[in-house]
């Protein structure tokens, strides 16, 4: 590492507003107010990701509702609630963007604008999804959770042919919610970055800070941290996700962590050098 990186936390507000823009509002603040880099939310359009009813078994005409269809139909916002959040975003000088999972997240996210789009593990090998997403942005990030090393170097082939001419970027993340320290499966990143030379970062989801600082000093610098207003609140992410006050100590101890593996390696601090004066022997 050297002394000129710089890092970055998306705070990953996902689909935790449950459907209201009030709630959105409060999490761009949230992030804000942390010391996040950008604040990203997921643009789930039930339709485009669900099916509303499925085969509970063998027998093709038993068909139930999909109760996952339900709730997220329920917590999608429209887009002019969706203009509303990235102008409070603009308004309080915060990036903000959005995973995105079908066509009409990707026109949306367009018509708001954002400096980057983020392609979730779920589609890394949805090659007509990600391929629409570099034709409409200069900053994609594929995060890799789910995918054999192959099926990554597959999609990096697939974004060559494209000859994608903006920035991408891969992200390590290991799909369980909440991710034991044991499963995060820190030594994936170097592997992608053996893959390819783009830029490697990590999408958290264990709940402590263990696994960011190993990945920061494995030469991370690109984290997403998922994060609520309430633990408590209904929902798929709540649960598992950072408390204002453990992002704010998420951010902070990153920061704090970088400047360590970064600071001139053959010097003492101001406060060492103090010590030194009444702790080293001498006449």
């Amino acid at each position: 590492m050297t002394g000129e990186l710089s890092l970055e936390v998306i705070a990953e507000a996902g689909s935790n507003h449950n459907g209201d823009v009030g709630k959105a509002i409060e999490l761009v603040n949230i992030a804000k107010d942390c010391g996040a880099d950008s604040v990203k939310f997921q643009f789930i359009f039930a339709d485009g990701l669900y099916v509303p009813k499925f085969h509970a078994g063998n027998n093709t005409s038993d068909l139930v509702n999909n109760d996952v269809f339900d709730v997220r139909k329920k917590e999608e916002l429209t887009n002019a609630q969706w203009e509303k959040i990235w102008v409070h975003a603009s308004d309080v000088g915060i990036d903000i963007s959005a995973s995105v999972f079908c066509d009409k997240g990707v026109e949306l996210l367009r018509s708001l604008g954002s400096d980057y789009v983020k392609i979730a593990s779920t589609d890394l090998t949805n090659k007509s999804l990600v391929k629409t997403a570099l034709h409409n942005f200069n900053r994609t990030i594929l995060s890799t959770g789910m995918s054999k090393a192959s099926e990554v170097a597959d999609t990096l082939e697939f974004v060559d042919s494209v000859e994608y001419e903006g920035t991408l970027e891969l992200m390590h993340c290991t799909s369980l919610y909440p991710c034991p320290l044991d499963k995060s499966n820190l030594s994936r990143i170097n592997l992608l970055k053996q893959l390819s030379n783009v830029k490697v970062g990590y999408s958290d989801h264990t709940l402590g800070l263990e696994s960011a600082l190993m990945a920061l000093a494995l030469g991370v610098t690109s984290f997403e941290k998922h994060f609520t207003l309430d633990k408590s609140l209904p929902g798929f992410d709540h649960k598992h996700a950072c408390s204002a006050d453990e992002l704010r100590s998420y951010i902070e101890t990153l920061k704090a962590g970088l400047i360590s593996l970064t600071s001139k390696a053959n010097s003492i601090s101001e406060e060492e050098a103090v010590t030194k004066v009444r702790a080293r022997r001498g006449v």
